[in-house]
């Protein structure tokens, strides 16, 4: 195909019919009338690509949107028997949302950057910073031990630093501190080391003696041909088990006042162990239909902080020590109320704590309905690197994925391509998984099993995506100066290279200003812009937002003041018809929308306790009222008696000191109704009674707990 035949919107399309639809590798990834859906997926945009990738990305993510639509309407027709509706995707919109946690910044209520003497990056680390020690990526040796150096036998490695790089440099019998004058001379230092291995004994080393991330980098023919390759060579973008119950039968998940088509996802309940982009990414797709999501983080527990500002708006956190026996029981409290339970976990990790998808599918056998568990991992779950660590590099790494970039920009070397884009792929496969288990859940009982993988997304690229056409990837690489990198060169190096030359080159095409929304955060007092989500709907029938419940006081930031993070309102003011439409909207205001922001302030049990008294001693404006989103057993009317219960509920016993450090006036203070305030005693009371030793007990079940009613954040109170 010629440059001037060539459109991006036609060749998604197409991708969607023929690399999808028509795939015998997909064919269990789609609904079973999906080409009949298909029908009401339409593509616009630019005709011609904007990034400098020979890969083509912008295809790839917007054909898997495409996918999330076709499960969307097929969901809106079991559920709620709705016919389909109309969908849009823009696939320079969808451009943006592999490269998403780089674009969000903070900014005024007007979306203008606050300081332009810095970067996004280091604007967020200003609101998110690291917690304790940087240890993968504070000082320059550290942050250059990611990346691709040669080996001894004229092969390269990905060596990855992960979140601590000290097990990775002490394999290679590098210093824990070196004062590198440059990136150049920690990349010489790595560089000089790494040449004294052979590939083979390197990727040992790191695998096998370390359990450090890393790979040889492989050509795709050659990935194919290793062992795991064909193991995995059958494997489509994810892969689902049905395990029968007959104690379990067909069922939805319960409803809440906001659950139907505009938010088809509203009452769902999913448990998120999950930690970087790809798993995050899956359950923050699954919060922008109203499922409710709780984020489960624990002291040791380091994450990428400065993300969290993309990929956690719409979620909870709850904050709980595994290797207690205590912390345990809190999870196993909250996976008996799950409907999903998201891994992303090295493979392992959780099944040595007890929390591996066996377990804990032993856990709620009895329940009355199944539980969906998905795991995300890098190498795929097939063959012998099954178990390793890994990340989005390293999957670019082993499928091919950064040979042929290197190869198109002029190196016959690896390069890592831009952008986290299997991982944000990887999240839209995981959550059209996820659609795909609940319909089955409905429609058969028991549980679903979902496995999906970085590599298993790469395969797809690299097998049914390609790369642009010759005349097309020399436009776009011309547009874009015959902007290169080598081999050492990694994220810190490129990203900023790059996105100046988006900016410079494509920023008409791709910086499109309805293509980004501003969000507010309370809890932070700051402005954030970030990229709108992807689907649009020319019907409004579906409304994408992220989850909120009036007077957040409690429902938000002082909810879970037990747990170190923090939790605000986003308001969407771009475009205007946004404004005071969604379900969880006065009308009057613009749509408010939580945010689970960072997991690093105070973690001792007395900060926590202080943390919410003070906040609600320091509150000046009363709580709206619930609107009927309680349970049996709650005054809807009274969301402080609701959100007490999920407080001591998400952080166990030993908050139940802090219950008799609120005053009956401090409640006033935030209610003006005195028959709230007797609701909230009565209901303080009741909880102190089945805390401290005359729990109900769970029906099907030996163990003593709360009523199902007011566990886990209840039903239609997560919202």
């Amino acid at each position: 195909m010629s440059l001037e035949e060539y459109s991006i919107p036609s060749e998604a399309a197409e991708l969607l019919r023929k690399g999808i639809l028509e795939n015998p590798l997909l064919a269990s990834n789609i609904p079973s009338n999906g080409r009949a859906l298909a029908a009401f997926v339409k593509y616009v945009g630019g005709e011609k690509p904007s990034l400098p990738v020979n890969w083509r990305f912008a295809e790839s993510i917007s054909a898997l949107k495409g996918l999330e639509a076709l499960w969307l309407n097929a969901m809106l027709k079991s559920k709620y028997d709705h016919e389909p509706v109309n969908i849009e995707i823009n696939t320079d919109h969808a451009t943006l949302f592999v490269m998403s946690a780089l674009l969000v910044d903070i900014v005024n209520e007007k979306g203008t950057t606050l300081d332009a003497s810095s970067t996004p990056i280091q604007r967020l680390m200003k609101i998110f910073p690291t917690r304790g020690e940087d240890l993968g990526q504070g000082t320059l040796h550290r942050a250059a031990l990611t990346s691709i150096y040669k080996t001894k036998d004229a092969r390269f490695y990905h060596v990855h630093g992960s979140m601590n790089a000290n097990p990775s440099l002490t394999a290679l019998s590098l210093p824990l501190e070196y004062n590198a004058t440059s990136m150049s001379d920690a990349v010489d230092l790595i560089q000089e080391r790494v040449l004294e291995f052979d590939s083979q004994e390197l990727d040992v080393l790191m695998n096998g003696k370390f359990r450090q991330a890393g790979t040889i980098c492989y050509t795709a023919d050659e990935f194919k041909n290793t062992e795991h390759g064909k193991q995995n060579a059958h494997a489509g973008l994810y892969e689902l088990q049905h395990l029968p119950n007959k104690a379990q039968k067909p069922v939805w998940w319960n409803s809440t006042p906001q659950t139907g088509v505009s938010r088809p996802l509203a009452g769902l309940k999913v448990l998120d162990l999950t930690r970087v982009i790809a798993g995050p990414s899956i359950s923050r797709g699954l919060a922008e239909y109203g499922a409710s999501i709780m984020r489960v983080t624990g002291p040791g527990v380091l994450d990428i902080y400065a993300i969290h500002a993309d990929l956690n708006w719409g979620k909870w956190n709850c904050s709980i020590d595994l290797k207690t026996e205590q912390g345990k029981e809190e999870l196993r409290l909250l996976i008996r109320e799950a409907d999903v339970i998201l891994d992303g976990y090295r493979p392992g990790v959780l099944e040595k704590l007890g929390f591996g998808r066996d377990a804990v599918l032993e856990l709620v056998k009895d329940r009355p309905f199944g539980l969906i568990y998905v795991r995300e991992n890098c190498y795929g779950w097939h063959g012998p690197w099954q178990g390793r660590s890994g990340w989005q590099q390293i999957s670019d790494a082993v499928c091919g994925v950064s040979y042929q970039y290197g190869r198109a920009t002029g190196h016959d070397e690896p390069v890592t391509p831009i952008f986290p884009n299997s991982d944000y792929c990887t999240g839209v496969a995981g959550l059209c998984g996820i659609f795909d288990a609940l319909i089955k859940r409905a429609e058969s009982g028991g549980s679903i099993y979902v496995d999906t993988a970085l590599n298993y997304y790469s395969q797809w690229l690299v097998n049914s995506v390609g790369e642009y056409p010759a005349d097309v990837w020399e436009d776009v690489w011309q547009r874009h100066n015959r902007l290169s990198f080598r081999h050492y060169d990694n994220m810190p190096v490129m990203i900023p290279a790059v996105v100046k030359s988006l900016f410079e080159n494509s920023g008409a095409q791709l910086f499109q200003p309805q293509f980004f929304e501003i969000r507010y955060s309370a809890a932070v007092d700051r402005h954030f812009k970030a990229v709108r989500p992807i689907l649009t709907f020319p019907g409004k029938e579906v409304s994408l937002q992220f989850n909120a419940a009036k007077g957040d006081l409690i429902q938000g930031l002082r909810q879970y003041a037990s747990e170190p993070s923090y939790f605000g309102r986003s308001e969407r003011v771009d475009p205007p018809e946004y404004l005071g439409n969604g379900p969880f909207s006065d009308g009057k205001s613009p749509t408010i929308c939580n945010i689970a922001q960072a997991d690093y302030i105070h973690d001792t049990i007395q900060e926590r306790q202080s943390l919410f008294v003070s906040s609600i001693r320091a509150s000046k404006h009363p709580l709206e009222e619930a609107g009927g989103r309680g349970q049996p057993g709650i005054n809807p009317n009274c969301p402080i008696s609701n959100g007490l219960i999920n407080l001591v509920l998400s952080c166990g016993a030993h908050t139940l000191p802090t219950l008799d450090l609120l005053a009956e006036g401090d409640i006033k203070t935030l209610h003006p109704k005195t028959d709230a305030v007797k609701d909230f005693i009565e209901q303080k009371d009741m909880l102190m009674r089945q805390l401290s030793g005359t729990p109900t007990t769970n029906p099907g079940t030996n163990t003593p707990r709360l009523a199902r009613s007011q566990h886990f954040a209840l039903r239609g109170n997560l919202g």
